[in-house]
């Protein structure tokens, strides 16, 4: 399948006329024989431009999200890579040509320090500020859900993707007797705190890795394939994911450090989420991250080409986490 989207990949170069250099990256969707798409740098009518071609289970428009952005974006010192042509073929599948970043910048690794982070969520408010804040297409079925239903049916989702992965493996890592109730219990504290939520348009994966810092100080945010209605806040539990939870994550710390490092961030966040006028926020948190752990667990974890026994040690301390948390 790999093979097959670079081969697509090769064929839209050669046919637009963009000469490839290199292969910049290439992302799975959860295990490697599903491939998500392949970005390779190149030239394109005279200019420096980067070539993305993707093939994602996930319905997505993201060349018209990107362009939907720039063109809304006042910002001064927050931009993202200007559009020269795309395709989408389908709901899942499509190209686009777009701008290379500048040279001599770098994005943003995790762990964050300090200095990193305050930097970050201060690009983060600006983001808020520039984001176009209703939909820039017509909203598709799950996204007239209710912010719960809404959680609920992608849970769903990521539960049937653990489901065949140890189908297909023949190795259960999770325990019936063990995650059933917590899942269960998880599902309805997610339940009651979104009952009643707004639903906002956000760009859906604004995390360290999507946003590069270019030498005079002009950030670039990338990725507008998660451009999404989803429940209010969900950037700031998924900015935690991104940190702490999601698979690469640095899992090394004890239970204790790792909880400790969560929580400074659930701190952190809180005037951001005045700001953003989301009440209850202790609670609301609460089911946030409830919500992103039991994605770590189904999807980050079950679902991967990860080898059993390190599955069993991450789903051990995220037991731990759901328990803190209910």
């Amino acid at each position: 399948m790999k093979n097959s989207l670079v081969k697509h990949a090769k064929d839209v170069a050669k046919q637009k006329g963009f000469a490839i250099n290199k292969l910049l990256y290439q992302a799975d969707y959860y295990t490697k024989d599903h491939p998500r798409n392949v970005i390779y740098d190149g030239i394109y009518q005279g200019n420096k431009a980067v070539l993305k071609v993707y093939s994602d289970p996930r319905v997505t428009d993201e060349p018209i999200s990107l362009t939907a952005f720039n063109k809304a974006n006042k910002s001064t010192i927050l931009k993202a890579p200007a559009v020269f042509a795309y395709e989408i073929e389908s709901p899942h599948t499509g190209w686009m040509i777009v701008e290379q970043l500048p040279e001599g910048g770098h994005f943003f690794k995790t762990p964050l320090s300090l200095q990193s982070r305050d930097e970050f969520l201060s690009v983060y408010k600006e983001y808020k500020k520039n984001f176009p804040k209703k939909p820039t297409r017509p909203l598709r079925l799950a996204e007239y859900l209710p912010a719960e239903e809404f959680h609920h049916a992608r849970i769903i989702r990521w539960f049937e993707l653990a489901h065949n992965k140890e189908a297909a493996s023949k190795e259960q890592v999770l325990a019936p007797s063990e995650f059933i109730p917590r899942y269960l219990k998880a599902l309805s504290l997610i339940e009651r705190e979104f009952k009643g939520r707004k639903m906002e348009w956000i760009h859906g994966h604004f995390k360290p890795a999507e946003l590069y810092k270019a030498s005079n100080n002009t950030y670039y945010l990338l990725d507008f394939a998660h451009t999404h209605l989803f429940p209010e806040g969900y950037e700031l539990a998924f900015m935690i994911w991104a940190e702490l939870l999601k698979q690469g994550a640095d899992y090394k710390k004890s239970y204790s450090e790792w909880r400790e490092s969560i929580f400074e961030w659930v701190l952190v966040l809180e005037p951001i989420a005045k700001e953003l006028g989301i009440k209850r926020y202790s609670d609301y948190m609460r089911a946030a991250l409830t919500e992103r752990t039991l994605g770590t667990l189904l999807a980050d974890v079950t679902a991967t080409d990860e080898k059993p026994h390190s599955k069993k040690e991450k789903i051990a301390r995220l037991y731990h986490l759901l328990d803190d948390l209910s």
